[in-house]
């Protein structure tokens, strides 16, 4: 069964975050002036490292 999961993220701009295998990202928006990530999982699957850049508005974005 998939559940709606959220995850807090740092004001950095590289941070990796476990998460379960497949999690398709909902949104990312602040609540209580915090970014949070809102997936939906499936609690029972492996979890995996993923890895999020964050980008300022303005701010040049870099290929990887």
């Amino acid at each position: 069964m998939k559940k709606i999961f959220k995850y807090q993220l740092e004001t950095k701009d590289v941070q990796t975050i476990d998460m379960p295998q497949g999690a398709e990202i909902l949104c990312i928006q602040t609540q209580h002036n915090t970014p949070y990530i809102w997936a939906l999982v499936d609690p029972s699957a492996t979890t995996t490292q993923r890895t999020f850049d964050i980008f300022g508005t303005g701010h040049i974005v870099t290929g990887k």
